[in-house]
């Protein structure tokens, strides 16, 4: 007879949380190089945003349909969002713990420093400002909301600024600043210290309201349901639907509402409202927004002593040849193994068919690739020089 005894399954949304906590767990190590370290803190940012737009938002789509239907491991929706929030909450000030009390004060003492406006010195402000004014005044637009004026649309994952402005005659009011993603999200003063741009704006508010008061300012952003819905029952053409998804997923529910913990109660009530968004699904963070932008930094500090060593893919040795690469795989498979091996062979062989005249078609499979891909490049070269080019993507991949 077969046994009736519960199976232990663990839960599929927390098991990606945990995942996240073991990518944390590199940045926490203090073996691992300060910029590194960074970069891990990065990698967990990002992948937090992803699995709020994806799981979460699948899992939010349950609950609006009314599903009570357990998971395996025993959870209904209601439930594992209830455990999603707690959780990513523990992990959230983990984070901030991780990056405030230890890479950030470890980078400094290295001379990487990340400096809020108001602590630099006045020629350092005044350098400041005038970028300010050039490149950064002319791409924001502040729009404020009143009874005249309704809450703006707010961008997944966009940074924004509310704020507070008073005059004596009109009483106080609050008013939106997108900054675009065009604008770098940190200005570099020259000598390893790194002014963000939130800290850039805020401190320069002043310069949109001439006749007015900035009484508080603070950062924020969202993050949207982006969880494609399609029915592929119901599906007449695959491409058209998602791109049709895709449009409408930018103005999805709010599923999460990140700010910065010394936001007044008032304005948060207002970004409450005005993006819809449920009270408990506002997190306060302690510290630098959007984390995932910090990857700036390990970009542009060159100090080799502050990241890992440079790393070279080998090339397979019977690659490293001057022979044709067709001649070369004609006597034998040769398998490469990523990272470890160079991708310059896939490169080269594709190239070798888009080229050689005896070659009729190219069909392979892509995954996770992007319009400055080598591969497209050389796909699309063979498709110029009169190739079939034949290629399967997944249309509903993620991101």
């Amino acid at each position: 007879m077969p046994s009736t005894k519960t199976l232990p399954f663990l839960n599929r949304e927390l098991s990606r949380l945990d995942y996240n906590r073991r990518v944390l767990a590199k940045a926490e190590e203090t073996s691992v190089p300060p910029l590194e370290r960074l970069r891990f803190l990065t990698y967990c940012s990002r992948n937090l945003d992803e699995f709020f737009m994806v799981r979460v938002g699948a899992t939010r789509d349950l609950m609006d349909a009314g599903i009570t239907e357990r998971s395996p491991d025993g959870m209904t929706p209601g439930e594992q969002m209830a455990a999603i929030r707690t959780r990513t909450r523990e992990l959230l000030d983990e984070i901030y713990r991780c990056l405030n009390d230890g890479v950030l004060p470890e980078l400094e003492r290295n001379g990487v420093v990340i400096a809020r406006f108001d602590d630099l010195e006045e020629k350092d402000q005044e350098r400041v400002r005038e970028y300010f004014r050039r490149d950064i005044s002319p791409v924001l637009t502040p729009l404020a909301i009143d009874p005249g004026h309704p809450f703006p649309f707010v961008a997944n994952l966009t940074l924004n600024i509310a704020a507070t402005v008073e005059s004596d005659r009109a009483g106080s009011h609050v008013v939106l600043l997108k900054i675009p993603p065009l604008v770098p999200r940190f200005f570099a003063l020259g000598d390893g210290r790194f002014v963000p741009v939130g800290s850039i704006v805020i401190a320069n508010l002043g310069s949109f309201f001439p006749s007015l008061r900035v009484t508080r300012a603070v950062l924020f952003r969202v993050i949207r349901n982006s969880e494609l819905s399609i029915d592929g029952d119901e599906v007449v053409d695959l491409r058209d639907s998602v791109e049709a998804e895709l449009r409408r997923r930018e103005r999805k529910q709010v599923i999460c509402l990140e700010i910065d913990a010394r936001a007044e109660d008032e304005i948060v009530r207002v970004l409450i409202e005005g993006t819809r968004t449920r009270a408990e699904d506002v997190y306060r963070v302690s510290g630098f927004l959007k984390i995932g932008d910090l990857a700036e930094i390990c970009e542009v500090v060159a100090d080799p002593k502050l990241r890992y060593p440079d790393f070279n893919p080998r090339l397979p040795q019977r690659l490293a040849s001057q022979a044709d690469i067709f001649s070369i795989v004609a006597v034998g498979d040769i398998l490469l193994h990523r990272p470890y091996e160079s991708f310059t062979a896939v490169i080269e062989l594709l190239h070798a068919a888009a080229t050689d005249p005896a070659v009729v078609a190219i069909k392979q499979t892509l995954y996770q690739t992007d319009e400055s891909s080598p591969i497209v490049d050389k796909l699309a070269l063979a498709a110029i020089n009169g190739k079939q080019v034949s290629v399967v993507i997944e249309l509903q991949a993620r991101f």
